[in-house]
């Protein structure tokens, strides 16, 4: 413990050095924001960021890799929330299914929110810890800009670590650097837990008058070891067995996933009007003709490895198709995608249309995993192709309507056939000068089942299937009310030809339409000092024995704010409550990484409860926790996750944020 805290000051001392900030005097948040006048002189002008942006310090945003289009993205200076530090309860979320140790396989409690990120289906089940082209954050400003984060927890033989690394630096208004970094690891409270996952991207953008680029590189690193959960959860939920002495059902096997990726997107803009009435100091928002494109190169790689040959290893696979003994079971997958395309802004950026476009792409994938044949024939990959065309297009009205649409067509390859449509509107009104906004949108989407839900062959499972296409259809519709600090949504998916794996570990599709009714609330409700801050879930699934979801999930924290030094040291002590209700939640399968159906029992009804102490001096955040404070005094201790995989028992946890922009 001593030696980390040691460790945590000595980097503290370094980074300080390095970005060493000013003193800070009493001002407002927009004015710390604001730049000085003294640099004015040097501008920002892009086509895609109007001129108010030149008098703020900082700003971040993500790029859509379809339109090349930024999304400003609001920067965590502040000390709400700052105890939640897993992702899948940072980002806005009720929680997850995981395998109770970080950096674990995870399924997201909200059925809304278990999206695919990437072509690799053996890497989605680590979504909340991986990034992809789409999320890289881009930094603009004025002086360099960083940000740390290091939180740990338990002791030298079970510590768990999470660490986090923000650098970003501009060379001139419009080329600028940067990197992120997050690594979340641990040893691990029961045997074989250890896990070590990395997200990392750097990446370099051009904001030019005419000329836009952005490139980057990102690495995402899953490595778990595997135990197979607890071997007797009466171990845990009817004794007071130590967690180290607890015996597990795998005592050697692991998961390694890992991917490389590589992008560059470029536009180059054309104006259509010579009018002085669409520029303001030196920023032209008139007319405008865009031409871009967007190159993709991806690898992905897992490796499952056990070795089922101790005298003592309990049986935990049926089939062996390959070694009865040891499994060394690779997958990969290599991705090439470009597309090209152009849009045009007919008018300025607040007209009812102020965009349209489209593209043509090309995605080349090529997978490999062992087959038998390779003995005979070497080592033979599968290579699919698509090639798709898409188009979009988005309109504002002043302030009161703001919507946008996009549709992409697979007209060749694989997925030959496959539509991916979304829109969104949103409706405005202003009452005692403050905005209300309803905001719909609509999604449909038909797809052709992954090559690994097709096609899978390994030492413990194989399947050749022929699923048919999976089409899914969403709507939602939500009221968000900002000075109320209120959010309340409504949601609902149609799904026909749903993929799930069975109980036994196999991939099935679901016979009949599968509907999913969903709604939430979230609120900040603040009283004088005491703060009511979460999110309620309320969702219902038409096939239970299917797709089971929990009827209730929360993530909600009560706290009392208050300053200890007025202005300088604030502070909030409270506790977190999250709950779900009882339902057969997911069993997890190692050698295929994926979470499956079972009728053993129900996991849930358990209030999981942290008190936590936060503190906010200047940039940094500094936070305390105890997890699982109701251990002793909710029932029994049936805190698991997923089935036989139990959380944290009880632990004391801590973590620091500090940001420098000086």
């Amino acid at each position: 413990m001593l030696k980390r805290i040691s460790t945590l000051a000595l980097f503290l001392i370094i980074t300080i050095a390095v970005f060493a900030q000013a003193p800070e005097r009493n001002v407002s948040v927009s004015e710390k924001m604001a730049t000085p006048d003294s640099l004015l002189n040097k501008k920002l002008n892009s086509f895609y960021f109007n001129d108010s942006l030149n008098r703020i310090r900082l700003f971040a945003w993500n790029v859509s890799s379809y339109t090349n289009i930024p999304t400003r993205i609001k920067l965590d200076t502040g000390q709400r929330n700052v105890q939640r530090v897993y992702p899948f309860y940072e980002m806005d979320n009720v929680g997850a299914v995981y395998l109770g140790n970080i950096g674990s396989a995870t399924v997201n409690l909200d059925f809304f929110k278990n999206v695919a990120k990437t072509p690799f289906f053996f890497q989605n089940v680590y979504t909340p810890f991986l990034s992809t082209p789409d999320d890289v954050k881009f930094y603009n400003t004025k002086v360099p800009y960083s940000r740390v984060r290091y939180v740990t927890a338990g002791n030298r033989t079970n510590a768990e670590e999470i660490f986090g690394l923000t650098l970003a630096q501009n060379v001139s208004p419009s080329l600028s650097f940067g990197i992120n970094y997050d690594r979340w690891g641990t040893k691990g409270m029961y045997k074989r837990q250890r896990s070590k996952t990395k997200d990392f991207s750097a990446y370099a953008s051009y904001l030019g008058k005419k000329y836009t680029a952005y490139a980057g590189y990102i690495y995402n690193l899953a490595d778990v070891q595997e135990n197979g959960g607890v071997a007797d959860e009466k171990e845990i939920r009817d004794t007071v067995i130590k967690p180290e002495y607890i015996n597990i059902k795998l005592r050697n096997a692991s998961n390694i996933v890992r991917n490389n990726t590589f992008f560059l997107s470029q536009t180059y803009g054309v104006q259509l009007s010579n009018s002085e009435n669409f520029t303001k100091n030196g920023i032209y928002s008139g007319p405008l003709l865009l031409v871009g494109m967007y190159s993709k190169y991806a690898t992905y790689h897992r490796i499952y490895k056990d070795d089922m040959s101790e005298v003592d290893q309990i049986k935990y696979y049926n089939n062996f198709y390959i070694d009865p003994k040891i499994s060394y079971d690779s997958t990969r997958l290599r991705e090439i995608d470009n597309r090209f395309y152009a849009q045009i802004r007919p008018y300025t950026d607040n007209s009812l249309l102020n965009l349209f476009g489209g593209g043509i792409g090309y995605q080349n994938l090529k997978y490999y995993m062992f087959n038998f044949r390779d003995y005979l024939y070497g080592n033979k990959s599968t290579t699919n192709y698509n090639a798709y065309v898409y188009g979009y297009a988005s309109g504002k009205f002043r302030k009161y309507i703001d919507w946008n649409a996009f549709g992409k067509l697979v007209l060749a390859g694989y997925n030959s056939g496959d539509i991916d449509t979304k829109g969104t509107a949103s409706f405005s009104i202003y009452p005692w000068e403050k905005e209300v906004k309803l905001v719909g949108e609509f999604k449909f989407k038909t797809e052709t089942p992954d090559f690994y839900i097709s096609n899978f062959f390994s030492n413990h499972f194989k399947w050749n299937n022929n699923f048919e296409r999976v089409v899914d259809t969403r709507v939602e519709l939500k009221l968000d009310i900002p000075f109320l600090d209120l959010e309340i949504g409504a949601r609902q998916a149609v799904v026909d030809g749903y993929i799930y794996f069975a109980k036994d570990t196999l991939p099935k599709q679901a016979g009949s339409v599968i509907s999913v009714t969903s709604a939430y609330l979230k609120k900040n409700l603040a009283i004088g000092h005491l703060h009511l801050d979460g999110q309620v879930l309320f969702q219902k699934s038409s096939k239970k024995d299917i797709l089971p979801l929990p009827a209730i999930a929360a993530n909600v924290a009560v706290y009392y704010q208050f300053n200890i030094v007025k202005n300088v040291l604030k502070s909030q002590l409270g506790v977190d409550v999250k709950y779900n209700s009882a339902y057969y939640t997911y069993a997890y399968n190692p050698a295929v990484g994926q979470f499956h159906l079972q009728n053993v029992r129900k996991v849930g009804n358990y209030p999981w409860m942290d008190a936590f102490a936060n503190f906010k001096w200047k940039r940094a955040a500094l936070f305390f926790k105890v997890t699982n404070i109701g251990k002793d005094y909710v029932g029994d201790y049936d805190y698991f996750s997923a089935l036989g995989y139990p959380r944290v028992p009880i632990q004391l946890q801590y973590g620091l944020t500090w940001s420098f922009y000086d």
